[in-house]
């Protein structure tokens, strides 16, 4: 049995929000330095820096050309993740590292934008 869960996403920005977002995804990474351990040479990792990216994609020209200015003026945006069940309540800040958009004859415009992290996100 697969259980589906629906977020909704708030990005907050000088002029408005766009209301085009369709689909979202949160992903954290850490990075890790590598050494060589004292036993027999086998490889040793500690963790080092943690980060994370928020990939966004929509329809709709009007979301892009907002997204395209702020990534253009290194808006800094402040974003709030929440779950329609309320299990998942984040808000963090970032920039908008990458901003695509394609555009097919009788297909309307769609986009996606990554939001590279500013500090932690913090559980609300």
């Amino acid at each position: 049995m697969s259980i589906y869960r629906s977020y909704t996403i708030t990005i907050q920005v000088q002029g408005g929000t766009p209301q085009c977002i369709k689909g979202i995804g949160l992903n954290e990474s850490v990075s890790q330095l590598g050494s060589i351990g004292p036993d027999a040479g086998w490889k040793e990792t500690r963790s080092n820096l943690q980060a994370y990216d928020l990939s966004l994609n929509g329809i709709d020209l009007g979301g892009y050309t907002a997204l395209r200015t702020h990534k253009r003026a290194k808006t800094l945006i402040t974003w709030t993740l929440q779950s329609a069940d309320l299990t998942i309540n984040q808000t963090g800040t970032g920039y908008i590292m990458s901003l695509d958009r394609t555009h097919s004859p009788g297909i309307d415009l769609s986009w996606s934008a990554t939001i590279t992290g500013y500090e932690e996100p913090t559980n609300v």
